[in-house]
């Protein structure tokens, strides 16, 4: 079955319920197979590492990062970090997300190497899936890309982020950040976005096993 669901911005109002995880209360470096930002609990990460390597969430320092979607100072990582204000984008095949309620809209922005893999979020509503959007990775290969996706129009208690792709077992190298989930009166529909994000600084990854 074919899900055809808009891609939206998820505006915060008064008037509907809205969890936003920007990840900035967290100290660099935080590393857990669980973690919870702003009501949202994000789990059951996996690395589509052919060696059989943990997927694992990492909070990344990326405040020299220059895009104005960016909430400074920290992303979402995932495997490893740079140390300091340097950023890169960690490897990542899925995960899961959630605020606990039956939402109708959520966004996320991405900020990855585009490998050509698609980044596909999916919503599931009682372990059904009922909606997707996805966008594929294209854009300047030197740096991380700025891509924006979401879902609206449809009830769901679950979100799954999902790499896919003949590149790397289909996984993407990415940073998270601005996860929103909630409810709003009037879902308003827009397209996905694929811009160019600031020059990556290349620094020294730190990875943890």
């Amino acid at each position: 079955m074919k899900f055809t669901v808009s891609v939206a911005f998820l505006a915060c109002s008064a008037a509907g319920f809205c969890s936003i995880a920007t990840f900035d209360t967290y100290t660099e470096g935080f590393f857990a197979t669980t973690l919870t930002d702003g009501g949202i609990t994000f789990y059951d990460a996996d690395a589509y590492d052919p060696d059989g390597g943990p997927g694992m969430f990492d909070i990344e320092d990326a405040s020299s990062l220059s895009d104005p979607s960016f909430s400074s100072p920290n992303t979402l990582n995932f495997g490893g970090y740079s140390a300091g204000p340097g950023y890169g984008g960690g490897r990542i095949g899925s995960f899961f997300m959630t605020n606990g309620h039956v939402e109708t809209s959520a966004s996320m922005d991405l900020y990855a190497t585009a490998n050509g893999n698609t980044a596909t979020l999916e919503a599931y509503l009682e372990g059904n899936l009922v909606g997707s959007a996805s966008v594929v990775l294209t854009g300047a290969f030197s740096r991380l890309n700025h891509y924006t996706l979401g879902i609206t129009g449809v009830s769901f208690d679950t979100l799954k982020f999902v790499g896919s792709g003949a590149d790397q077992n289909g996984a993407v190298f990415t940073m998270v950040d601005n996860v929103r989930i909630g409810a709003v009166p009037e879902p308003a529909s827009f397209a996905a976005l694929a811009v160019g994000a600031g020059v990556l600084l290349r620094r020294r990854r730190v990875a943890r096993r």
